[in-house]
């Protein structure tokens, strides 16, 4: 089985207009809570990569990042580590790789666990094989998190890590990683349940 051939559970979450953005500090941390339980691998240690920008180009340097209350603090917007300098950062995205992105290249497997997070909404990806008897468990976190972010549309659908499209020789588009099709994809076609 190949990296693209991996079943996920799939969560997609919209945010609604909560006093706190989701990646801010204050939102961040409760999210991370709900997670804690899940980020967990035999395979490694999950890794953060955040692209986010200051004065309109240029690129914030977070260093590596993991799964832990050092990292969160590093890319969220006003935490402990980072008020002074984040209100004038422009977040584009934040991804968490389980294990991380290298590891899962060397081993020609997807992640365990995959999450996405842009400036209105998240991706959750749990690998089918690894997460099946936590089903009830994943539900409930991500039920929570919506309601922690004010979730304007929750959504779930089982699926591949890519799904091939006919219409692009792309690889990338319609993997998990490809936020711009899963957000415009209505939920309510192609296979998603809404919550």
């Amino acid at each position: 089985m190949g990296f693209s051939d991996r079943n996920y559970y799939v969560f997609l979450i919209r945010t609604g207009a909560p006093t706190d953005q989701p990646y801010s500090w204050n939102s961040w941390r409760q999210v991370a809570l709900e997670l804690d339980p899940f980020v967990e691998s035999k395979r490694g240690k999950a890794s953060i990569v955040s692209t986010q920008t200051q004065n309109k180009n240029d690129a914030v340097s977070f260093g590596r990042m993991t799964w832990n209350d050092v990292s969160h603090q590093k890319w969220t917007h006003g935490s402990p580590s980072s008020a002074g300098g984040s209100s004038s950062w422009y977040f584009a995205r934040t991804e968490v790789w389980l294990p991380s992105r290298s590891k899962c290249v060397t081993d020609d497997a997807a992640p365990d666990f995959y999450l996405s997070l842009w400036r209105d909404g998240f991706v959750f990806a749990f690998h089918v094989d690894t997460y099946a008897d936590r089903v009830p468990e994943i539900d409930a976190a991500i039920r929570a998190i919506g309601k922690i972010v004010d979730a304007s549309m929750m959504a779930y659908k089982q699926r591949q890590w890519s799904e091939r499209h006919s219409l692009t020789p792309i690889p990338y588009r319609g993997s998990l990683q490809d936020i711009f099709s899963l957000q415009s994809t209505p939920p309510s076609t192609d296979g998603w349940q809404l919550l």
